[in-house]
């Protein structure tokens, strides 16, 4: 049982968390190299399993990309999380990746959709000089972690229900510990844009299915506070501390049935990212609940 509130020592108990052993990743044959030998190695791998990519990539345990390879075990988290409202939830995204509530499209639909992807490509953004930097440099360190599978793009119309998602590059202004503002080259994940179909994987969720979204109401519980704060210590020193959770999405795994969905392709080879893409509606929400 999870303690009690006021016996609650949230100290001791992350340090008791922090401690205990975890078994070393174990090793797989697939290759995280952004070449075509790769990409080929990885899409014959997939053949041996009928192209079935729940199957091929998680008849390994223990490997990074086993679901919650990023998290201590259920058991180890529960004197924590025990009372977390969704806790249930957290335990099925640690075992089974965060699913996506989704409504079918026909098989011909689907292929018409990939072809019309791969010939029209990604957004225009990522053919600016500066994007075109940016998202290669990400997609070094996608692959580097283990983040996101290469494969042929042939084989993506061999993977059941796989779909192809076009990337892009958007700039956004971000403040650094200086005060200045400094250029963000953001990768986008375009999950709306659809194809001939009129589908793309955001337009199929069933989005009456998703949890709620609380952390994009942070900034007004910010303010709030702010003014609790001012209101009853009016001669105090308000500060506040910003903390960056670097790739904080790619902590949290895609169940692989879902992570077909939006498959990615650069340079002539294909990616199949294993964790939270930036641009599923899914992602927020269940991100949230974590």
């Amino acid at each position: 049982e999870p303690p009690e509130a006021h016996y609650f020592d949230i100290p001791t108990t992350i340090k008791n968390i922090r401690s205990c052993p975890q078994a070393p990743m174990a090793p797989t044959p697939w290759r995280f190299e952004r070449t075509i030998e790769a990409a080929s190695t990885n899409s014959n791998i997939l053949k041996k399993f009928d192209f079935e990519i729940q199957k091929a990539t998680q008849h390994i345990t223990n490997s990074l990309l086993s679901y919650g390879s990023e998290f201590k075990p259920p058991h180890v988290l529960y004197p924590l999380l025990g009372r977390h409202p969704d806790f249930e939830t957290i335990i099925s995204i640690i075992h089974q990746g965060v699913k996506y509530p989704v409504s079918g499209i026909s098989e011909q639909e689907r292929l018409k959709d990939i072809d019309f992807m791969l010939n029209r490509g990604n957004h225009p953004s990522t053919l600016v000089p500066e994007n075109a930097t940016a998202l290669h440099k990400a997609f070094d360190k996608e692959v580097k972690f283990k983040w996101a599978l290469p494969i042929l793009p042939d084989s993506i119309k061999d993977i059941p229900d796989a779909c192809v998602t076009p990337l892009g590059v958007v700039c956004q202004w971000l403040i650094n510990e200086l005060g200045q503002r400094i250029m963000k080259r953001r990768v986008t994940h375009d999950c709306t844009f659809p194809g001939p179909s009129g589908y793309s994987c955001n337009l199929r969720i069933q989005t009456e299915l998703l949890k709620d979204c609380r952390y994009g109401h942070a900034l007004l519980r910010f303010i709030h506070g702010i003014h609790d704060i001012r209101h009853h210590h009016p001669g105090q020193k308000i500060f506040m501390n910003k903390t960056n959770m670097d790739a904080a999405y790619r902590r949290i795994h895609t169940n692989m049935q879902a992570a077909v969905l939006a498959i990615t392709v650069l340079d002539g080879i294909a990616f199949l990212l294993t964790r939270l893409p930036f641009g599923s509606s899914p992602a927020p929400p269940y991100f949230s609940v974590v």
